[in-house]
């Protein structure tokens, strides 16, 4: 599974739809829903990563 996440287009989505069947028990045409719904919203925010000062 882990291959299959970090590989995929959308890994954070996806890690949050396996969390839904793991976590929130879903099933897997609610995570899938809830896949394609994380793919196609905005980031929470447009944070940079800081630089060193």
């Amino acid at each position: 599974m882990g291959r299959n996440i970090w590989q995929s287009d959308n890994p954070v989505p996806m890690i949050r739809a396996v969390r839904a069947i793991i976590h929130g028990n879903a099933n897997v045409n609610e995570a899938y829903e809830l896949y394609k719904n994380f793919c196609k919203s905005k980031p929470k925010s447009d944070a940079k990563p800081k630089s060193e000062s």
